[in-house]
């Protein structure tokens, strides 16, 4: 794989506008909801689309969503 490049602004902007869906909860970066709703104190979102900062396509980043999720699935129902 290529050197992964750090995020640009305009990726960073990207992130902290993207609403996350957990539903019924819609979480953004830097925002704590209060009160907290899970059972655990922190949460990380994990996503296999566009390694090392690369636009890839749709059906690319669909593949590799799936296998990342196969692979945390051996890791119980809370990855």
């Amino acid at each position: 794989m290529r050197r992964i490049r750090p995020p640009s602004p305009a990726i960073l902007r990207s992130y902290h506008d993207t609403a996350y869906r957990i539903a019924p909860f819609t979480l953004r970066i830097g925002q704590t909801l209060r009160p907290w709703p899970f059972s655990v104190p922190a949460l990380v979102l994990i996503g296999a689309c566009n390694p090392g900062g690369r636009r890839m396509t749709d059906r690319y980043n669909q593949r590799t969503m799936t296998a990342l999720h196969a692979i945390l699935y051996l890791f119980g129902p809370g990855f």
